[in-house]
């Protein structure tokens, strides 16, 4: 038999490993800060830029398709012109979003659900953002409207092309899309600040 000193030696040697097996696997199993801005990241990428791009995509794409689409050609100024479509929509989808993600976010941001924002990249266009409800919904329409009349000096300056009806479809589709990928994140970020007015 051992010793009883040697014994308690073994034993004592035994604990510190079962101690150090559960540390290792905590370790182990436990997210780095790296992981976790990967994963919030991506998480907000798909949440607050793919996902709104693709719906805002399919839908303007669609409302277009259901009134151009007989059209054998769609000009650009003029009656029916979709200069002011692009600028009024510009506006308007931008708008109407702030509107809606301010109410949404802060019932996520109640249950502990919103996007996490820790460690990401603050878009620079959040900066111009205010934080009010209707003065916010104002500017980012105006950035969008901004946008839109880019997208009108674009089209002049490459003859003001006069596509079908299918083709403006697919056109405002892109639009709409690109709308959401550019000023969604800024909007997202700056709504999941704190101090953000619901007035």
């Amino acid at each position: 038999m051992l010793p009883r000193a040697a014994a308690r030696g073994f034993a004592q040697t035994d604990d510190v490993g079962r101690a150090l097996a559960r540390v290792g696997c905590t370790m182990a199993s436990t997210p780095t800060p790296t992981d976790a801005d990967a994963s919030a990241r991506r998480d907000f990428v798909i949440g607050q830029q793919l996902l709104p791009a693709l719906i805002n995509g399919v839908l303007n794409g669609a409302i277009a398709w259901s009134m151009h689409r007989q059209a054998s050609a769609v000009p650009l100024w003029g009656e029916g012109g979709y200069a002011v479509d692009l600028v009024a929509t510009g506006f308007l989808l931008p708008a109407i979003t702030w509107l809606i993600l301010m109410p949404l976010l802060r019932a996520q941001q109640a249950t502990g659900s919103a996007p996490r924002i820790q460690g990401l990249r603050r878009p620079v266009l959040m900066a111009l953002l205010p934080n009010g409800r209707w003065s916010g919904a104002l500017v980012v329409g105006l950035l969008g409207a901004l946008l839109g009349l880019i997208c009108v000096g674009g089209c002049q300056a490459l003859g003001a092309p006069a596509p079908s009806g299918v083709a403006y479809a697919w056109g405002k589709a892109v639009y709409a899309a690109t709308l959401a990928l550019v000023l969604q994140p800024a909007m997202a970020m700056r709504l999941l600040q704190p101090g953000a007015d619901p007035a």
